[in-house]
């Protein structure tokens, strides 16, 4: 896959270490605006679910990385969360709140482009439509290149107030997490539609909604 064409170009790894700070971990993160990315929120809080304190350790985009660095890594400057918003914690009782979204410490876009955000449409379910891509850990070789999958079917829906969960048509394994969940409308134009977060049966649940998407324009607001 070449990394440097888009929409291959808009993802990336999203890489710290655990709360130990001996261990780096990694997960898939995506470009929906000009320094702004989405991904899972369990992604910064390595091995910390039970308060949900920022990472020690910085968060590092690598946007388009491909077995090495292609484009110039940045780091991340601030994050929104459901446990920032709400005081209390919803992963991994429900995987609807379980989004990032971060600002960069610079504009990526003009050399990465980046994904349009869109709503996913229930009509659609069943629907062989929708692309994956992940940097998965548990493949050869281990997160170094991403993989793509698709075109795959939603399998079912729900909502709440935190954001809409739908099951995707196949698995997925660590490093997968934050993924990209889109469609292609043409080679130059990738909508998102949501964001991957993995079980611990490696089942692909994907989440997005109107309160996901106020998020990211909130963030383009405050940090342009």
């Amino acid at each position: 896959m070449d990394t440097t064409k888009y929409p291959y170009s808009a993802i990336g790894k999203l890489v710290t270490k655990d709360i130990t700070g001996t261990q780096i971990v990694s997960c898939t993160a995506t470009l929906v605006g000009r320094r702004h990315i989405v991904s899972a929120s369990h992604c910064a809080t390595w091995a910390n679910f039970r308060d949900d304190n920022p990472p020690i350790n910085p968060l590092i985009f690598h946007p388009g990385f491909n077995k090495a660095r292609i484009f110039e890594a940045t780091k991340v400057i601030y994050t929104y969360w459901v446990r920032k918003l709400d005081g209390q914690r919803y992963y991994p009782d429900t995987y609807s709140g379980d989004w990032l979204v971060s600002v960069l410490g610079r504009d990526c876009s003009k050399t990465n482009g980046k994904l349009d955000i869109g709503l996913f449409d229930p009509t659609s379910i069943g629907q062989n439509l929708w692309y994956a891509t992940g940097y998965p850990n548990d493949f050869i070789p281990a997160g170094q290149v991403p993989v793509v999958r698709g075109p795959s079917a939603i399998q079912g829906y729900s909502s709440d107030r935190y954001g809409d969960v739908y099951d995707l048509d196949g698995i997925a394994t660590h490093g997968d997490s934050g993924g990209p969940v889109y469609v292609t409308l043409s080679p130059h134009k990738a909508t998102l539609i949501g964001v991957m977060a993995i079980t611990q049966d490696l089942t692909i649940y994907v989440h997005g909604g109107i309160r996901f998407n106020s998020m990211i324009e909130r963030a383009i607001e405050e940090y342009p």
